[in-house]
């Protein structure tokens, strides 16, 4: 009954009382391993990360396996800048639960971290196969391919928008490249726009890739969205 009062206090965002119940519970019962996480999730929070860090050993001690509490103290590790102990973390975490799509996702950006981009991609794609609408994963597929497509110099493009066209036209300068082309204009809120359409109608075909779906349909995915973003900007 207490832990319930707990992560009732926790949701209404009161989390010093929270902390409160939890350490009394932790006076009783001082090898209780949920009590441990959820003080952790309070601390950091709070952004008190070394005890953060400290109340989830514990909470690991008494459950070495739990794919939840390793998930917890990766993260904090992550945020601490300990991308080792991260990696390590989630790597136990996807071996004790291989069918979650967000612990993979989450393995799969600390690899990404770590520049291993091959490992990182793989952890992305079978975290689709598992959930193919988890669009977290597809977007950190899809943004991890694109700066390992660009720096192993594939042809890309980008547009840079600003009212300034003359300094809009000495920065594009300072970007391209021969297979690294910056356009400009000085529609600001239509790239805006366009930027964020673009990532919906990627998403779709990533969900349409995921799912095996042929060249042709996704080829009219695409063409189907430029139209619509043509309408939108006209």
């Amino acid at each position: 009954a207490q832990m319930l009062w707990a992560d009732a206090l926790l949701g209404a965002g009161q989390q010093h009382e929270a902390a409160a119940v939890l350490q009394r519970i932790l006076r009783m019962q001082p090898d209780y391993a949920a009590a441990h996480a959820k003080i952790g999730q309070v601390f950091q929070a709070q952004g008190a990360l070394e005890e953060a860090v400290q109340s989830y050993a514990r909470a690991l001690q008494q459950e070495p396996n739990n794919p939840i509490f390793l998930e917890k103290f990766g993260a904090t590790l992550r945020l601490q800048g300990d991308q080792d102990g991260a990696l390590v973390c989630f790597k136990a975490a996807v071996e004790a639960s291989p069918n979650s799509a967000e612990l993979l996702d989450a393995y799969g950006v600390t690899l990404r971290n770590q520049e291993r981009l091959g490992a990182a991609e793989n952890a992305f794609r079978q975290a689709l196969k598992i959930h193919p609408g988890y669009t977290q994963a597809l977007r950190n597929l899809l943004h991890g391919r694109i700066a390992r497509e660009v720096a192993e110099g594939y042809a890309a493009a980008a547009v840079l928008a600003m009212p300034d066209q003359h300094l809009a036209a000495n920065l594009a300068g300072l970007f391209c490249t021969k297979r690294f082309r910056t356009y400009t204009t000085d529609d600001v809120c239509g790239v805006e726009m366009a930027g964020a359409l673009k990532n919906v109608y990627a998403i779709a075909v990533g969900m349409g890739y995921s799912l095996g779906i042929g060249e042709n349909t996704r080829a009219m995915v695409m063409a189907r969205a430029v139209s619509e973003m043509s309408k939108l900007g006209v």
